[in-house]
């Protein structure tokens, strides 16, 4: 489980192992494996930010490490009592703070990027419905579908997703910026 965060002067990104209770910064020859961890994750869960990270840094040397921190330093800043990086290997991502916000051309690409959750854009309608906690007859309703239809998406979504239960779900599509 890591905490990752940016030094006080913006520059260093610095890691805190918090099972080893052990702070370091980010280093290549160090922390071979969870560069290789992220940069699969980056390549499962964020394809986009992925794209435009090799295009943006393929050519450079250490370019797996660079596109890693780049990812990291964009998405980490606060050192905070919620892990960044957990046991599963999932991404806790953070909303950074950076004066380019909404200018940057890498606003929502690399930094806040978005979730390839595979789900069809149907199943992220009636996820959103049953986020904002309409019962299957009602988003049945409002999409002109099914109800059967409708427990047939909930069940893919559940599927991908690997969760269990509504309150699951809010808490998947609230931390995965699926909805507002």
């Amino acid at each position: 489980m890591y905490e990752f965060f940016l030094n006080q002067f913006g520059r260093s990104l610095i890691i805190n192992d918090i099972e080893n209770d052990s702070f370091s910064t980010l280093d290549k020859s160090v922390h071979i494996k969870l560069i290789e961890a992220v940069y699969d994750k980056i390549q499962q869960d964020y394809p986009e930010a992925l794209e435009r990270l090799q295009f943006k840094y393929k050519n450079k040397a250490d370019h797996k490490f660079i596109m890693v921190r780049r990812f990291l330093k964009c998405n980490f800043s606060l050192h905070d009592s919620e892990v960044d990086y957990d046991k599963a290997g999932d991404l806790h991502l953070e909303i950074v703070q950076c004066p380019l916000k909404g200018e940057c051309e890498d606003d929502g690409i690399i930094c806040e990027p978005k979730l390839n959750t595979n789900l069809s854009d149907r199943e992220l309608e009636v996820l959103k419905l049953l986020v904002a906690n309409y019962n299957n007859h009602e988003i049945a309703d409002l999409l002109f579908i099914s109800h059967f239809t409708v427990d047939n998406h909930k069940k893919n979504i559940y599927r991908k997703l690997k969760i269990n239960n509504v309150g699951q779900l809010v808490d998947y599509a609230y931390k995965n910026k699926l909805v507002k």
